[in-house]
């Protein structure tokens, strides 16, 4: 190509790109006449090039535009430019694409700021199905970090958790420590009949986690506070906690008997609260037993109540589980998944159609 670079070179008010097989003429003199004779000069030079070693240019593929503003347009208008390849009329571009960039007859970015944010956003959520997808835990260590990042902000004698999960689509994994009921380290190992959202696999995990510090704290007047890394399951509690106050809401004004008045009386007090601050959710908490309740309300974002009905993530895809108990001082080097299946009890039927 570089012959024909020497070609275009020799005319005068004329600019070109050579860029593997892509050519691009332009020319920006003030008369419109010698705009339109230098770029049919360089069009019959690069078409002769073509054709003196057996090539021949595209007259489908070779486009031309005229860039302007509005003044420009009106000088255009009295003497538009006509241009032809090897005899055919070229077609005139409302855009032209110039190695990746795409220009328009007004000279505006718009139209590749939008393809720009179109293929961002397809990158984006490509990468978010593939780390969905991953299948491998988050390692012990980020749970430790979380724990010592949020001992500052944690109220006295709190019994905290932290979850965090990971999903493929036969199989859930989740994790739960509770540094503060002998350093307990809980994973466990969820079969699926079909794939399910990441965010079913948060939710199954934070679950887990209400089941197993309620158990341990129903003797205790201390607050219960589970915490996660996942926006998207706070998000999701909310959503359905707002849905199921509308259902409610609706009931008690049609006088319905099945209304949910006694829900805030269900459960233990717990709080869900996002490691990066971005929400909680708070439920008061049950007394002694004599009818009476107390609520500690520590300083977050928002409160609400929850119900175990609010926690249901996969309802009917689960097939079997088999959990490992095991100390937080053995998972140093290890992930979850890998220090689950290392003390795991041998192996046995799961559910009624797998094995472990």
């Amino acid at each position: 190509m570089l012959p024909l670079g020497w070609a275009l070179a020799a005319i005068s008010d004329v600019y070109y790109i050579i860029y593997a097989d892509d050519i691009t003429l332009w020319s920006v003199h003030n008369d419109l006449q010698r705009q339109e004779s230098a770029l049919q000069e360089a069009l019959n030079a690069a078409d002769e090039w073509c054709r003196c070693i057996g090539l021949t240019l595209s007259t489908d593929k070779t486009l031309y535009m005229s860039v302007a503003n509005s003044w420009g347009r009106r000088r255009l208008v009295n003497t538009p430019i006509q241009l032809t390849l090897s005899g055919r009329p070229l077609t005139p571009a409302p855009q032209l694409r110039i190695l990746g960039v795409v220009i328009t007859a007004n000279g505006s970015a718009k139209a590749w700021i939008r393809e720009i944010k179109q293929q961002a956003h397809q990158v984006l959520h490509l990468i978010r199905r593939i780390s969905s997808k991953a299948g491998v835990p988050r390692p012990t260590t980020t749970f430790r970090r979380h724990i010592e990042e949020a001992d500052a902000a944690l109220p006295t004698g709190s019994l905290v958790a932290y979850t965090d999960a990971s999903c493929t689509d036969t199989q859930v994994v989740t994790s739960i420590v509770v540094p503060g009921h002998q350093n307990l380290c809980v994973n466990r190992l969820y079969l699926l009949r079909g794939p399910v959202p990441s965010v079913s696999a948060e939710l199954l995990a934070i679950r887990d986690a209400t089941k197993l510090v309620s158990a341990a704290s129903a003797s205790s007047s201390s607050f219960t506070i589970i915490r996660t890394h996942s926006t998207s399951a706070i998000k999701e509690l909310r959503k359905k906690r707002r849905e199921r106050a509308r259902l409610n809401m609706e009931k008690a004004e049609a006088h319905d008997p099945s209304c949910d008045r006694d829900a805030s009386n269900d459960a233990l007090a717990i709080l869900y609260v996002g490691l990066a601050g971005q929400g909680c959710v708070a439920k008061k908490r049950t007394g002694d037993g004599s009818g009476s309740s107390s609520t500690r309300k520590p300083v977050t974002r928002a409160s609400r109540e929850v119900t175990g009905r609010d926690l249901d993530p996969v309802g009917g895809a689960l097939l079997g589980m088999q959990q490992a108990h095991i100390p937080i001082t053995d998972l140093s080097c290890a992930s979850p998944l890998e220090a689950s299946r290392r003390t795991q009890p041998p192996v046995g039927h799961v559910g009624s159609l797998h094995r472990v």
